[in-house]
Formats: structure tokens, C-alpha cells, sequence
């Protein structure tokens, strides 16, 4: 399961994007404007739950449209099928909101 990945998503502050590496429990990444993802995964029964924080800078905007006045933290929430990564739009969770983020495996890894 140890990979690393591109995601693609748009909003109201338009299409943004970034890289995330999941592998052992682990979830870690960057968007392309600005900001860091840290957290954790875990696989039951043909689905992969994952809770992380998405940490953006001050003056960064966000999908919904908000931009942070300084560095800001956020809790996001997925339960995606293990094929997540087959270019149809999956479904995470900022602060409880519905994001749609088409996701893209470049390579695994160890």
C-alpha cells in the first residue's frame, strides 16, 4: 500500500492540487499553493479511513474560498474504497465539509 500520490481538486478559489505519500499507517503531503498534510490511516474491511491535519500558511486560500490570516491548522477525515486512486473523485472531509479530490498513484514504494 506504500505510496506516493498527486491529487487534483477545484473550488470556489479555483483547481489546486498537491502529493501525499500513504504507506505504514502513515500520511504525509503538500499542496501546491502552500501547505502540509500530516496524519495517520488504517484499512478494515475493503476500506482505508484516514484522519489528518492540513496545516496552511497565512494568506493562503483554501477550496471553500476562505483565506487564513495566519498559519492555520484543520482536521480533515476520509473513508475511501482501497482503490481510491482510480481517477473517479473521492470525498474528504475539511472541518466536516465535503471536498471532491481526484486522486492519481505515481509509484509505489517501499
Amino acid at each position: 500500500m506504500s505510496a506516493l500520490y498527486t491529487m487534483r481538486y477545484q473550488g470556489e478559489a479555483g483547481l489546486n492540487g498537491g502529493a501525499f505519500y500513504m504507506g505504514h499507517g502513515v500520511v504525509a503531503g503538500v499542496r501546491a499553493n502552500g501547505g502540509r498534510f500530516d496524519g495517520t490511516y488504517t484499512q478494515s474491511g475493503g476500506r482505508i479511513f484516514v484522519r489528518f491535519s492540513l496545516i496552511v500558511p497565512a494568506g493562503e486560500a483554501l477550496v471553500t474560498g476562505e483565506v487564513t490570516r495566519e498559519e492555520t491548522m484543520f482536521q480533515l477525515g476520509a473513508d475511501w474504497p482501497l482503490d481510491f486512486a482510480d481517477g473517479r473523485p473521492q470525498t474528504v472531509f475539511l472541518e466536516g465539509r465535503p471536498i471532491e479530490v481526484v486522486f492519481e498513484k505515481v509509484r509505489d514504494l517501499p
